[in-house]
């Protein structure tokens, strides 16, 4: 959605925006600020979004802590426009990699941004050239397995990039570097982590903290809360802050029923803290990992996990 909306504003088309579930309460507020200011109109202010009018090239300001995905929808429509366009970032840069990784795919086909220092510049009256193309591994799906074998596991990870521009990678380095010893991480550029971190952190030895994490409170879920909420139910000790985890380890958890609160990446992160569970683990809603990863528990099976629907 964050993608869609500036590149149909871009091409001056009237567009419709319809979501379920949780979508319709995540927030676009930096495109009803930035967008109306450049040409477009938004006829709803909440969803079914309906915009029309045509954007125009210009000045966008954003706040970086918000979502570096409002950065990168605007990255995909501005080349597109009559004219430069020059993207002010406001706020110190969150989540930074996504936005690098929107770069050099853009690059791949042709079109060119220039970071500087207030942020981005956009030349106007740019096209895109076809390309064929390969997408790498992902890294914050590969996390869930790399955090297994952290547990206890053996599996074999296949075709991941070390090079990448993906910020999740990092978690490679977090795992070899706790070595099974608590740490803190500063989870600001990689906060799609936070909850299989958290599981790591919930065996590790000694008092981990995840720091600088507040935005997952507007994820699919108050993801902060719900991933201290749902481990702590199964045994874990953590302690939910403002805008931080603080996580004591322990060496085994016990069984029990957990809720995904419709976020893929809560019932991923719950079936690899299970492989240290006494007893069985339940997640309700299990299913909502078709989101980002719809076999996942066909592989957590076929690795050794047992799962069964129930």
């Amino acid at each position: 959605m964050r993608f869609l909306i500036p590149v149909a504003a871009a091409l001056g088309t009237e567009a419709e925006f319809h979501g379920r579930a949780k979508l319709p309460e995540r927030p676009i507020t930096p495109y009803f600020t930035e967008l109306t200011k450049n040409g477009i109109i938004f006829n709803t202010k909440s969803m079914p979004y309906k915009i029309s009018g045509q954007l125009q090239a210009g000045d966008y300001s954003l706040a970086g802590d918000i979502s570096s995905q409002f950065i990168s929808g605007l990255l995909f429509a501005l080349p597109l426009l009559d004219g430069d366009s020059r993207i002010i970032i406001t706020s110190p840069l969150q989540s930074k990699p996504y936005v690098d990784i929107t770069i050099a795919e853009l690059n791949k086909f042709g079109v060119k941004a220039e970071e500087t220092d207030y942020g981005y510049f956009v030349a106007g009256n740019q096209s895109f050239a076809p390309q064929n193309t390969v997408i790498e591994a992902d890294m914050s799906q590969a996390a869930f397995f790399v955090t297994a074998n952290a547990l206890g596991s053996d599996i074999e990870i296949e075709g991941l990039n070390m090079n990448s521009l993906q910020g999740d990678k990092a978690i490679i380095d977090i795992v070899q570097n706790a070595n099974g010893n608590a740490f803190d991480v500063d989870a600001s550029q990689i906060p799609d982590l936070v909850p299989i971190l958290t599981v790591l952190a919930a065996f590790s030895k000694g008092t981990s903290h995840i720091t600088n994490c507040g935005r997952l409170r507007l994820k699919e879920c108050d993801r902060l809360a719900v991933t201290a909420l749902e481990l702590n139910k199964l045994g874990a000790k953590i302690t939910e802050n403002t805008d931080s985890l603080t996580i004591e380890g322990v060496e085994k958890i016990h069984g029990g029923i957990c809720e995904s609160h419709v976020d893929h990446r809560i019932p991923m992160s719950l079936a690899i803290a299970s492989t240290r569970a006494t007893e069985p683990v339940t997640i309700n809603g299990a299913e909502c990992v078709s989101k980002s990863y719809p076999n996942f528990f066909e592989d957590f099976t076929a690795l050794g996990g047992k799962a069964r629907e129930v």
